[in-house]
């Protein structure tokens, strides 16, 4: 049976993985027949979506910026009379919602150690930021609003937080791990891709290449990579790991640190690259020792491209790998001399072909399309509940 829904979002265009996502199931929900309304403070027109530009907050803080955007969302939200309504993170007043960023506590009690060199803060430095009151008074305002039915999470380690600080949600919260595009796993890409890489960046394209891609070097854990690929090479110095760099950042300290590690010559900051794929299809492993991340969406990018991934159990993308078949799982981002052995075991062409292998076959295990049509069921379940 269809239904109507209405999503409040802050976004409504490709500007993150969290807004892909929103654009992905709008498009998903409306080819299924339900009526799909979006109310976005920012928004690019979709075919068949009605859209709704709500005002943005005026002569806010950026550090209550987020704060005062869900509540303007929660105001428009309130006059909606559809079937099901839906949020994203740090928005309230909605049936269902979605936290795409994981909980907001676990993230100030870590943020001190997103330091690059080895350097941390003390704990008690997160309760300095302004930011996190307003984050922590959104995120409770949506986790505690009568409206909410459902929480939908992209790992079993956010339900396990959001359960340790909202024991109110037990009973509610569904895991759905992220997916990836079917036509992007195993994706053709043109045979001189890999060479043409390592060639614009000066790179050996005989030599296995770790690729690290994120938008937050430090959060990411790009140091600890940077370190693990010294390790290896000081073991293989003929042709030991190369490793390319993609993402937006400042790439200033990154590149003293390849400098005082010995790996400036094996290392390429690309920046943000708008082909992913090519990146992807220039290395032979993803290397994410991350920090934090709820579900890290590169994780099943990489292995839909055929890269095993080494993470860590702070990705909640660790889930779906299975450990020395199609990628590995760290303890912490930290423990760089693992990260190097497993790097290790990848220097043997016939190891990097059997986990390639895996990889693909793991990545057409979770299709975004099967994760949109369960989400999709859940929002149905929630919509009947309301027609009942």
């Amino acid at each position: 049976m269809t239904f109507s829904i209405t999503m409040a979002v802050r976004q409504f265009r490709p500007a993150g993985g969290a807004e892909k996502f929103s654009l992905r199931l709008a498009r998903h929900l409306l080819d299924c027949g339900h009526r799909v309304r979006v109310l976005a403070i920012k928004a690019e027109p979709m075919d068949g979506i009605e859209l709704v530009r709500v005002a943005p907050p005026r002569f806010t803080p950026r550090a209550s910026r987020d704060y005062f955007t869900g509540r303007v969302l929660a105001d428009a939200l309130a006059a909606e009379r559809v079937d099901v309504t839906w949020g994203e993170q740090k928005t309230w007043g909605a049936n269902v919602i979605r936290p795409g960023g994981g909980v907001e506590e676990d993230y100030w009690n870590v943020h001190g150690q997103f330091r690059p060199f080895g350097v941390q803060l003390p704990g008690w430095t997160r309760h300095l930021h302004t930011k996190r009151l307003f984050d922590l008074k959104a995120e409770a305002n949506g986790y505690r609003h009568p409206s909410l039915k459902r929480v939908i999470v992209n790992a079993a380690i956010v339900r396990s937080a959001l359960l340790r600080h909202y024991p109110n949600l037990q009973g509610r919260i569904d895991v759905v791990h992220n997916g990836v595009e079917e036509e992007r796993v195993d994706k053709p890409v043109m045979p001189d891709t890999r060479k043409r890489i390592h060639s614009r960046w000066n790179l050996n394209p005989d030599c296995p290449t770790a690729v690290f891609m994120g938008h937050d070097f430090r959060r990411k854990g790009l140091a600890h990579a940077m370190e693990a690929v010294s390790l290896v090479r000081r073991r293989a110095p003929s042709c030991g790991f190369q490793l390319i760099v993609a993402g937006r950042d400042r790439p200033g300290p990154y590149r003293a640190l390849a400098h005082s590690l010995g790996i400036d010559a094996a290392t390429a900051f690309l920046g943000e690259s708008e082909k992913p794929d090519d990146v992807f299809a220039a290395g032979d492993v993803l290397i994410h020792p991350s920090h934090h991340d709820p579900f890290a969406n590169v994780t099943i990018e990489a292995l839909g491209r055929g890269l095993p991934v080494i993470t860590t159990l702070a990705n909640g993308g660790h889930e779906i790998i299975d450990q020395g078949i199609d990628g590995w799982v760290v303890d912490s981002p930290r423990n760089t001399h693992q990260i190097a052995v497993y790097l290790g075991e990848l220097l043997g062409e016939n190891k990097r072909t059997s986990m390639s292998k895996a990889a693909i076959a793991k990545a057409r295990k979770h299709l975004l399309r099967k994760k949109l049509e369960k989400i999709e069921s859940i929002l149905s379940g929630v919509a009947d509940q309301y027609r009942a």
